[in-house]
C-alpha cells in the first residue's frame, strides 16, 4: 500500500504562499535563463528589451521600472547598442533626453525570446485549463497591478 505524503500545513496561509511563490520564482528564473543564455542575453536584459517594446523608452523610467541603478542600466544599454538591438535617439521634444527603441534586429530578438517563453509557459501551465488560467491571470493582475502598455493608458 502506498501512503500519501502528509500535507504540509503552516499556522498561517502566508507561509504556504511564500514557499510556493519562492519555488515558482526559482523555477521560472532557471527557465528564463535557459531561454535567454543561448541568445547572449540575461533575463534582466530581456526584461529591458521587453519594456522598450512595450513603449518605455527613457532610461530614467526604465531604471525605475526595473528597480536598478542608472550605471547598471547604462551598461546593459551599451551592450544592447553594440549588438544592434537598441538604438538611442535624441528626444524631439526635449533635447536633454534620450529615447530608446528597438532596431529591426532587436524586434526579431524580442520575438524569438517571446515565442520561446510563450512555449515554455504553455508547457508549464496548460494542464490547468482555460478557466484556471484566467483566474490565475486575474489574481496576478491584482497582485502586480498590471504593467500598462504605453498608448493604451
Amino acid at each position: 500500500m502506498i501512503m500519501d505524503e502528509p500535507a504540509v500545513t503552516h499556522p498561517k496561509p502566508e507561509c504556504d504562499l511564500a514557499h510556493h511563490l519562492f519555488q515558482i520564482m526559482w523555477d521560472l528564473r532557471r527557465e528564463a535563463r535557459n531561454i535567454c543564455k543561448p541568445l547572449g542575453l540575461s533575463p534582466t536584459m530581456f526584461y529591458l528589451v521587453d519594456l522598450i517594446k512595450l513603449g518605455y523608452s527613457q532610461p530614467k523610467e526604465l531604471a525605475s521600472r526595473m528597480h536598478i541603478v542608472g550605471p547598471a542600466l547604462s551598461a546593459m544599454i551599451s551592450e544592447l547598442k553594440a549588438r544592434d538591438v537598441v538604438v538611442s535617439l535624441q528626444d524631439e521634444q526635449d533635447a536633454r533626453y534620450r529615447i530608446l527603441s528597438l532596431t529591426p534586429a532587436g524586434e526579431a530578438l524580442h520575438q524569438q525570446v517571446a515565442d520561446a517563453w510563450q512555449a515554455q509557459v504553455v508547457t508549464r501551465y496548460n494542464h490547468l485549463g482555460r478557466d484556471k488560467l484566467q483566474a490565475l491571470l486575474a489574481i496576478l493582475d491584482d497582485v502586480n497591478g498590471n504593467l500598462p502598455i504605453r498608448g493604451s493608458e
